[in-house]
This record gives structure tokens, C-alpha cells and sequence, in this order.
């Protein structure tokens, strides 16, 4: 697809399809399946979605837990008590995450697909089961107690093509040329050295024209959007990755707040 003069384009989800930029994708009957049974899983799995009031009561406690500070990435006293209700939390992001891989790519395509910082591991454990039954999924986090809710999960929908394992994405313990597509979602502007962390996910995808790679993450209200993704396009391109295509994701956070999401990929251009 042909940009236009604007490097970063819109994204828009409708029940029907995508719209990017002004180009509309209807969605596949493949497509509708995907998003119908997340949706049953999502209500297996967590049960009735809680409420605003609910969450943000949820969240006040969690802030008086002994450990926690600004610096929630490295901190595993704030993991140990946010994991089990992480997924709850960040349901709508979840969702929000789920529906862009599926509106934008083919999993079944893809043999060894690779989620960094993925937290609980929800979406994971249902791209395993849903998506591509047939490929490996291999999920990475930092957090033990994190990656514990993944592989209860797992075990208890009995799945086998999904993995897991903690380590850091500054030095992801995987050999070279491990995956086919790389999904990171709400972590790279949360790392402090983003450059190595791209360098890594360079060494690790198939190769410079066959890897996938998938990155989302939410701008701080006061970013200009168009710096900001020139500047993040300059650093994967920087790091031996593809260029990737720009997208801005609009929408309200769990609080009703507005919401902008950046996208960088290089499934599509």
C-alpha cells in the first residue's frame, strides 16, 4: 500500500473492518471467527469484564503493596502482586492488541512466532490455541510470577505448541534467526536502552527480508505524533530491521481517557 504524504497513517476497527487511512478492509470470514472466539475465551478465562470503579479501585490497592514504585519494569515486588490481575486490568488493551495482529497479518503463515513482555500471557496462550495450532509460540518476560499465570493457563486449556521463558529483552536468551514474527506490545517505550533492545530483535528474527516484526505502544499526550514516529522509524531502521510502516491507533483508555496508539511494522508498508 501506497503511503500518502503523511509518514503515519490512521487506523480505524469497525465491526465490519479496517480502515487505513481512507482505505477500507472488510473484515474475512476468517477474520470474523478470530474476534468472535476471543471473545468467548475472554469470558472463560476472566469471567464478566469489572467495572471502571472497579479497576480503579483495583489499581489504589495495588499502589500501597511495599516495592512498588515509578520503576514498575525491574521491579518484581510490583509484578509478584500485579500478576494475578494483570490480565483483568488490561483487558481493553488486550483486546485492542488481539484485534490489530488479526486485522493486519496471517498467523497460520508464520512458524515460530515470539512475544516479548507480553505480560500474563492471555493473548499468547490463545494465538496458540485459535490462530496457529500448527506453529510454535514462544512467550518472554521478565517477570517469573508473570509467566507462572501463562503456563497455568496453558495447562489447564491443555496446549502444547507454546513456551515459555524469563529473561531480559536487552539479552533475549534465544539463539540467532529463532522467529518468523516478533509481537511486542507495551514494552519498547518502557525500556531504557531502546536501541540494544531492537538490536536483539534484528539477531533473532529469520532474516533481514523474511522476519515479521509487530510493535504497539501508547504515546504520552503531549508527544506530536509525526516526531515521534520519525524518530522510532530512524532507530529500527538504525538496528538492521525493515523499515517499518507508521500507524496511530485512536481510541479511550479503561478510565474513558483518550488513547493514541503508535504502530510500527513491517507487515505491512
Amino acid at each position: 500500500m501506497v503511503m500518502n504524504n503523511n509518514p503515519v497513517q490512521s487506523i480505524t476497527l469497525t465491526t465490519q473492518g479496517t480502515f487505513l487511512g481512507k482505505h477500507f478492509i472488510p473484515l474475512t470470514p476468517e477474520q470474523i471467527r478470530i474476534e468472535e472466539t476471543w471473545e468467548q475465551y475472554l469470558d472463560e478465562t476472566l469471567g464478566p469484564e469489572m467495572q471502571p470503579e472497579e479497576l480503579e479501585a483495583l489499581e489504589r490497592a495495588l499502589k500501597k503493596f511495599k516495592g512498588i514504585t515509578d520503576q514498575k519494569l525491574e521491579n518484581p515486588y510490583f509484578w509478584e502482586n500485579w500478576a494475578p490481575t494483570w490480565a483483568e486490568y488490561s483487558r481493553r488493551n488486550l483486546t485492542r492488541g488481539l484485534l490489530l495482529l488479526n486485522r493486519l497479518d496471517r498467523f497460520e503463515t508464520h512458524q515460530n512466532i515470539i512475544s516479548l513482555g507480553a505480560g500474563s500471557c492471555w493473548q499468547e496462550v490463545f494465538l496458540a490455541q485459535y490462530c496457529c495450532p500448527g506453529s510454535k509460540v514462544l512467550r518472554l518476560d521478565f517477570s517469573l510470577p508473570m509467566i507462572k499465570q501463562g503456563t497455568l493457563l496453558a495447562k489447564k486449556r491443555e496446549i502444547k505448541n507454546i513456551h515459555f521463558t524469563v529473561g531480559k529483552v536487552e539479552n533475549l536468551p534465544l539463539a540467532d534467526h529463532t522467529g518468523d514474527l516478533i509481537i511486542s506490545i507495551n514494552l519498547l517505550e518502557l525500556v531504557p536502552d531502546v536501541p540494544r533492545v531492537l538490536t536483539e530483535i534484528q539477531r533473532i528474527l529469520s532474516g533481514p527480508s523474511q522476519g515479521r516484526y509487530f510493535f504497539a505502544f501508547p504515546l504520552n499526550p503531549r508527544d506530536r505524533l509525526r516526531s515521534k514516529a520519525e524518530g522510532w522509524k530512524s532507530m529500527i531502521i538504525q538496528s538492521g530491521l525493515e523499515t517499518p510502516g507508521l500507524f496511530c491507533l485512536s481510541g479511550k483508555n479503561y478510565k474513558g481517557k483518550s488513547l493514541r496508539l503508535l504502530i510500527l511494522t513491517n507487515i505491512i508498508s
